[in-house]
């Protein structure tokens, strides 16, 4: 499917030491420059350590940025290739798209986790010296895919996706501590819960994040919603009247 091609040289713009992103943006440029062709082998991570030198991790990172992006693919025992072309058309990464695969990168690997407020498009700006208007582009990339939710008033945070322990743990955390509230009587029964916003503000993580929460409480017997109206809590426990 590949074709064993000879590993051509690959520029390091004399980077020693580098960071992950030095690494990814040498490697980004020689694809798009066709110095590595669509198909073509890059350096295994041993080869990108000793020409950078930098650490397995660093160049683990570096590699798993350009996959992020959609530029490179691996193939279990041979190693990473680049892609070949869509339909004719280079798949060449805008920076908004190759910021935002970083970000989503992060997400993916659990150093931003579910909950976790997004740097804003300012400091976007600054971290990647970019203008604001690819920051922004970036995060609404991120948006768009549904890795990031946005709270108004307060930022963008990293929202659940589908299957995270990270995310079904921050949301227990909150739904032990509101059950908590409603077993010491902070919230007597009938009366109605914060609203999502509030509770969000209040654990400073996500509306879907506090969503979740509530979903556990709802199905425990603890809460219920009624249609178009806010969410009472039903007592501290649910067995009958008598």
């Amino acid at each position: 499917m590949h074709p064993t091609t000879a590993r051509r040289p690959v520029k390091t713009g004399g980077i020693s030491g580098a960071g992950y992103r030095e690494i990814a943006q040498t490697l980004r440029e020689s694809i798009q420059a066709g110095e590595l062709a669509p198909g073509a082998a890059l350096p295994p991570e041993s080869e990108v350590c000793r020409r950078w030198a930098v650490s397995r991790v660093t160049a683990r990172r570096a590699l798993g940025a350009l996959e992020a992006e959609g530029l490179i693919e691996s193939v279990a025992g041979r190693g990473r290739f680049v892609k070949a072309e869509d339909q004719g058309q280079p798949r060449v990464a805008s920076r908004a798209e190759s910021i935002a695969a970083e970000i989503r990168a992060e997400i993916q690997n659990g150093r931003l986790a579910a909950g976790a407020r997004v740097d804003s498009e300012a400091s976007l700006s600054d971290r990647y010296g970019v203008a604001r208007g690819t920051s922004r582009q970036a995060l609404l990339i991120l948006d768009r895919d549904g890795f990031t939710t946005t709270i108004p008033g307060r930022g963008r945070f990293v929202a659940s996706p589908h299957g995270s322990n990270e995310i079904k743990n921050r949301a227990e955390e909150v739904a032990r501590s509101l059950e908590g509230e409603i077993r010491a009587g902070n919230f007597p029964v009938g009366t109605e819960l914060p609203g999502e916003k509030d509770l969000s503000w209040r654990y400073s993580v996500a509306r879907s994040t506090v969503r979740r929460a509530l979903e556990i409480l709802q199905s425990n017997g603890l809460i219920a919603r009624l249609p178009g109206k806010p969410r009472i809590v039903l007592g501290n426990d649910t067995t009958s009247d008598g």
